[in-house]
């Protein structure tokens, strides 16, 4: 039987919003300004295993938070290749968000001091299979799908290290009167 490659779909993607953002600032800096930007609460997860192709896994850092209104925030940097001076983020944002406010995003991201470019990514759109951006959206379709089990994985490792309360022994009740 022939191996079969699993290549996910951009359309599957359609309540994400992904931007790229260029800068010298390590991630624990820039989850910091975004932080105080937008009134997050970006933390550090454990790091985000990506696997391209049956290779090794590449690991990306991750900081994630959920706001009140389930909307997520992910921040993810590719931190196997880390002799760049120029630093490389995803800034993923799951839920809806109208055009202006997205629009927004981008103007208050690009006005943070030692940030080159930030730029909006459409994972949906189709490319011809050689271009550089067709290899980009495949690498974002991967990261987007390793990112939703580590995600899974996350929250199972933290339901388990909840504290788990024993029940009480049954104690029969006692009749008052005969």
């Amino acid at each position: 039987m022939k191996k079969q490659k699993l290549k996910p779909s951009g359309e599957q993607y359609h309540d994400f919003s992904i931007f790229s953002i260029s800068t010298t600032l390590a991630d624990y800096m820039l989850a910091f300004h975004l932080n105080n930007l937008f009134g997050l609460k970006l933390a550090r997860q454990a790091d985000l295993p990506v696997y391209l192709s049956g290779e090794q896994a590449l690991l990306f850092s991750l900081y994630y938070f959920m706001d009140d209104l389930h909307s997520e925030f992910h921040l993810i940097q590719d931190i196997s290749s880390s002799d760049q001076m120029m630093n490389s983020y995803l800034y993923i944002l799951k839920g809806y968000f109208p055009e202006p406010e997205l629009e927004k995003i981008v103007d208050n991201i690009g006005k943070l001091n030692d940030i080159f470019s930030v730029n909006h990514v459409d994972p949906g759109r189709s490319h011809s299979n050689k271009s550089k951006v067709a290899k980009t959206t495949e690498l974002i379709n991967t990261i987007l799908t390793d990112l939703e089990y580590h995600m899974i994985e996350l929250g199972r490792l933290r339901d388990e290290a909840k504290i788990k309360l024993k029940p009480a022994p049954y104690k029969p009740v006692r009749k008052l009167y005969n």
